[in-house]
């Protein structure tokens, strides 16, 4: 009998050192503000971090007004819809490695710097509506080491180094057809980059505009959004 209950003691340890293990690792979790509802999405322990907006203005999602994170649960509302990162291992969120995608946000427009590994920066989706465009050299930039900075209420997207140090070669040219339907966001998978807009099939209001319809995550896809419908050409 004292056998059987050690064994059942072991095993209850065992199983939640194994949850606690498990929640540590970071894990994505997607909480979504339907019909600008406010929604509550349960997740293990964080911290937690926006990785990639899926809504369209007017449901920006904008830390502390439209998503925050309560400890035990996401809260998002007034449409916000996006991609968060929950938890790091050992408790702390590490500096993102080479050829990874980074959020860096102007919150009322104030100055924001976030830390980057080394390596070249490019941005691949801005997150922010006008007046608070993303303008290399005035609203964001790199000091080329390890600091972005944004100001006067640019969002958006970075993507940051490239994986062993250097932009991997990219294959032969392809034209690649992507289309936002009934304005929706959607997703288009590429070899890789770099991408360029060859020739526009929509029509406004639904333009392709880099950076706020149409973008590249620096890597193997491109995004379009607000009915943007286009032919891209991916590769040289």
């Amino acid at each position: 009998m004292m056998h059987m209950t050690r064994n059942l003691i072991l095993c209850a340890v065992g199983m939640l050192a194994a949850g606690v293990a498990a929640a540590q690792q970071p894990m994505i979790v997607t909480c979504e503000s339907i019909n600008y509802r406010d929604q509550e999405c349960p997740v293990p322990p964080g911290p937690v971090a926006l990785v990639r907006q899926l809504s369209s203005p007017p449901g920006d999602c904008i830390e502390g007004r439209t998503w925050r994170y309560s400890g035990n649960a996401i809260w998002v509302s007034n449409g916000c819809r996006a991609e968060f990162r929950v938890g790091y291992s050992g408790g702390y969120r590490p500096s993102p490695g080479p050829g990874a995608t980074v959020v860096c946000e102007s919150i009322d427009y104030r100055q924001q710097e976030c830390s980057v590994p080394s390596g070249p920066v490019s941005i691949a989706r801005q997150l922010s509506t006008p007046p608070g465009d993303c303008i290399e050299g005035r609203t964001w930039g790199s000091n080329g080491q390890n600091m972005i900075w944004v100001s006067n209420g640019c969002r958006a997207e970075f993507y940051v180094g490239y994986s062993g140090g250097h932009r991997p070669r990219p294959p032969p040219a392809a034209v690649v057809t992507c289309e936002s339907i009934n304005y929706r966001n959607q997703e288009c998978s590429v070899s890789g980059g770099p991408v360029t807009l060859v020739r526009q099939l929509s029509s406004p209001p639904g333009d392709c505009i880099e950076g706020r319809t149409w973008g590249f995550n620096g890597y193997n896809m491109i995004w379009v959004s607000n009915g943007c419908r286009a032919e891209f050409s991916a590769g040289y």
